[in-house]
């Protein structure tokens, strides 16, 4: 396997990316990366199970979007068509071209709705499988849960009148840009952002999913709103392998921590579903 650290050119500024490559390439799979913070935190994740699906053969492309991480360019510039060009950089890149070979996006966090957004916006780029680690199902949501770090910031500072989400919302709106826990939010990707829901996003009736859902303990199913998309998904004929487990939220933590056990439940949905395709 080699890694390989490069910068793909698109027409907002190069993205920073690392490709893992097997000798043999039985697939290619596409990482979305998640929002902010959670995208620091999960890089080790990330990495870690790039590296396993490369052994298994699968060449894995991990890059940043426009303004994060490594890219070029600042958060405030961005929105969400220009991360879904983005996504078509990075596609390309990753493929080379190559119809031939089956092609899977593997989302965590809002990077699941943005890959299937991406997907619907997209069908001439055709993907059959996506893995889903711990969806966001709403972005108006997650959103609305960013925003309060700012809340929860000023509250510690006896000098900061106390203001409501919606007060935020108006200052980002008249502003343009809003510093949310060191990331400065532009309006216009809030806006795209918070209206990305999975409800609404319906993936195409042959693709395979393999969901998986972060629970407290051994007893507590899928979330409400897990299962709500899940099953509309599902009335459209979509293959979906919902799986639950219990394990640290690593994208979220103080601290770094290791869960190999996602890493393994994923490479064997990935194997599975690279025999039925086979098959």
């Amino acid at each position: 396997m080699n890694i390989i650290p490069a910068f793909i050119p698109a027409e907002s500024g190069d993205l920073f990316s690392v490709c893992y490559k097997p000798t043999t390439v039985v697939g290619h799979i596409l990482y979305v990366p998640p929002f902010a913070e959670e995208m620091n935190k999960s890089r080790h994740m990330i990495t870690r199970q790039a590296c396993a699906l490369a052994e298994a053969g699968w060449q894995v492309l991990v890059f940043d979007f426009h303004g994060c991480g490594d890219s070029q360019g600042l958060l405030e510039e961005a929105d969400l068509s220009l991360w879904r060009s983005n996504l078509l950089a990075a596609y390309h890149h990753l493929t080379q071209g190559d119809t031939q070979l089956p092609v899977m996006l593997w989302g965590l966090r809002l990077g699941v709705p943005i890959a299937v957004d991406w997907m619907v916006k997209h069908p001439e780029c055709p993907v059959a499988r996506l893995l889903a680690w711990q969806p966001v199902t709403s972005g108006k949501q997650f959103m609305q849960q960013f925003l309060r770090l700012r809340l929860a910031a000023s509250m510690v500072r006896s000098d900061s009148p106390r203001q409501t989400v919606q007060q935020l919302k108006e200052i980002i709106t008249k502003e343009g840009v809003l510093e949310v826990a060191g990331y400065n939010l532009p309006a216009s990707l809030l806006n795209d952002l918070e209206g990305l829901d999975l409800s609404a996003l319906i993936p195409s009736a042959e693709m395979m999913v393999g969901w998986i859902d972060v629970v407290r303990d051994e007893q507590a199913g899928a979330a409400p709103a897990t299962r709500k998309v899940v099953d509309i998904w599902r009335k459209q004929a979509i293959d979906i392998d919902l799986q639950t487990m219990v394990c640290e939220p690593f994208w979220a933590t103080q601290e770094l921590v290791d869960v190999p056990d996602i890493v393994a439940l994923s490479l064997q949905w990935v194997s599975r579903v690279k025999e039925q395709a086979v098959v």
